[in-house]
């Protein structure tokens, strides 16, 4: 008993020590983090500029594809927390910063009282993902899953080829960028469910209407769109 207390003491001073040299800092911020704070820092929490009204958005998917919900957590602005936030998640090897806002995002669903059946992050091609490590969607899946229970299908939904950067394109030249890269091989999983496609910003929402297609195209019963934020 008194050499168990004498080791936890020690690891407790080893970890300390560690912060000390290597603190834990905000995500968005760089602020060192305190007490129970993780990934994020209280501050940046209570002020991020969270959306609350997503009918323009939803207005982007009029006359296109059908969608039943769209539930964003934060609007996207250049050179502020939340691009930088992002640009952590999917260029800085922070794949936590998605399951953190992911748990947000869960709590949003539960809130919203929303019926969601099954989570399916919009894929990477592998070769992407084995270069950046992980695909960020599904990061923030599981940040949602944590919170909510609700199932992910990493599967059935895959990128069969390798997409033009969709940075500097209009809205009709990434729609024509996503036609026919993405394939669906498990239809009997997703048919009659009520689906949350994840990602993580909504711009032109050219990539989520294609995936959204192919799901109801293929039996999905409805769909939300769920990402962490969305550009003007």
């Amino acid at each position: 008993m008194y050499n168990h207390i004498i080791n936890g003491n020690r690891m407790k001073w080893v970890s300390d020590f560690i912060n000390l040299l290597y603190p834990n800092t905000c995500k968005a911020c760089d602020a060192v983090l305190i007490g129970n704070e993780k990934t994020v820092c209280l501050n940046c929490i209570l002020t991020l500029p969270y959306l609350t009204d997503t009918k323009e958005i939803e207005q982007r998917f009029w006359g296109k594809v059908e969608i039943e919900k769209v539930i964003i957590l934060l609007k996207f602005t250049k050179e502020g927390k939340v691009q930088t936030l992002l640009h952590r998640l999917k260029y800085r090897s922070n794949p936590e910063v998605g399951e953190f806002l992911g748990e947000i995002l869960g709590q949003k669903i539960i809130n919203e009282q929303l019926k969601i059946d099954l989570l399916i992050p919009i894929p990477m091609h592998p070769e992407k993902q084995k270069q950046r490590g992980y695909n960020q969607a599904e990061k923030i899946a599981e940040g949602i899953k944590s919170t909510t229970l609700i199932e992910i299908d990493n599967d059935s939904l895959i990128k069969t080829k390798q997409s033009i950067s969709q940075t500097k394109k209009s809205r009709e030249e990434r729609s024509k960028n996503v036609d026919n890269l993405f394939e669906l091989i498990n239809p009997e999983k997703i048919r009659n469910k009520k689906i949350g496609l994840v990602d993580d910003v909504l711009t032109t929402g050219a990539t989520l209407e294609a995936c959204s297609r192919i799901l109801l195209e293929n039996g999905a019963k409805e769909i939300h769109i769920i990402t962490i934020a969305a550009t003007n």
